[in-house]
């Protein structure tokens, strides 16, 4: 099974300067993802948790 993990990055800079982005990161996997499981990945400070799971055929 493929895993898509879409992430919303916002950074508060100096003055209010604000920087939005998307990263995208695909896993192949044999979990089923759930709402509420965590994903930890060495880029990131901290697990995150799934808010959303759609499955697309």
């Amino acid at each position: 099974m493929k895993i898509i993990i879409d992430l919303m990055v916002l950074y508060k800079g100096t003055d209010d300067n604000f920087l939005f982005g998307a990263v995208r990161k695909e896993l192949e996997t044999n979990l089923v993802p759930i709402t509420g499981m965590e994903i930890e990945d060495s880029a990131w400070k901290n697990p995150v948790d799934f808010k959303v799971v759609d499955q697309v055929s």
